[in-house]
């Protein structure tokens, strides 16, 4: 999943290669600007992100800062930013042994809740279309019929085919793309996160949501069955990200989310999706 969506996000990197902890020294050839991690690692004189294996929007930042010459990891720029503000405050006689400790919190709850400051503070220009412009009664479906994840696939990539955002070519790499590598879409317990590369047949920026109440089995051991079926396409590496970000705020928010596995119309889930 990192992989693709990587290459999805950012087309600039060019990825040398996937391995484990125990073969990454043979990376470190001076070829290799950066190392992302799925687990907590450090490597001596390499520059190395922790990130999700799904790569959500935070990661997304860290990554966009490092090849902006910025801090490499949130870890440390909220380990620098505590450390500078109490340093500042010793300097002006504040010294309480818990002035530390809730600066550190605070600064914790700050980064914690990264998705909701970007989404104020980046630019709308460099954000794209709005998950309101995505998601509509066009390409959200309630109780569709799918006996398995092939139609979930196909419909979702239907959907947005009819919005020309999409050609037939994307939904059949959407679905190599499960026949592949497994059920990897299945992001969340009964969500899936459909997609594939710009490349594969995105003609603008699209996205799609079927709700099956019943769920559909994609395959995997602790997810199935799946309740949301979300797909989208995007032609770059920046045009989606004010949707995505908010579809990763619902994710986090389980009484909404729990909501709309249970919507019954169309207009009940856009209230909710859109609220």
């Amino acid at each position: 999943m990192l992989e693709v969506r990587l290459m999805q996000e950012f087309p600039e990197i060019r990825i040398r290669a996937t391995c484990s902890v125990f073969a990454v020294e043979k990376w470190l050839d001076g070829n290799t600007d950066l190392f992302l991690a799925t687990v907590p690692f450090h490597l001596d004189g390499a520059t190395v992100i922790e990130c999700s294996p799904f790569l959500d929007s935070k990661d997304v930042f860290a990554i966009r800062a490092w090849l902006a010459g910025g801090s490499a990891s949130f870890a440390n720029l909220r380990d620098k930013l505590t450390e500078e503000i109490v340093a500042a405050a010793a300097q002006l006689g504040l010294r309480h042994p818990r002035f530390s400790k809730e600066v550190s919190r605070t600064i914790a709850s700050y980064f914690a809740n990264s998705e909701k400051t970007m989404t104020h503070n980046w630019k709308r220009s460099d954000q794209g279309k709005m998950l309101d412009d995505l998601l509509t009664k066009q390409t959200v479906l309630c109780h569709p019929e799918c006996s398995n994840w092939e139609d979930a696939v196909n419909m979702a990539g239907q959907l947005m085919e009819k919005t020309g955002a999409v050609d037939a070519q994307y939904t059949e790499a959407m679905m190599n793309g499960l026949r592949k590598h497994g059920p990897y879409m299945v992001v969340a317990p009964g969500v899936a996160l459909l997609h594939a590369r710009p490349q594969d047949g995105v003609k603008e920026v699209g996205m799609s949501l079927q709700i099956v109440p019943d769920g559909v089995a994609f395959g995997h051991p602790s997810r199935d069955p799946v309740r949301l079926v979300f797909a989208f396409g995007t032609t770059d590496s920046q045009s989606h990200l004010q949707a995505l970000s908010r579809l990763m705020s619902l994710f986090n928010d389980e009484e909404r989310l729990s909501a709309l596995m249970k919507a019954s119309s169309v207009d009940d889930a856009l209230t909710l999706l859109h609220d």
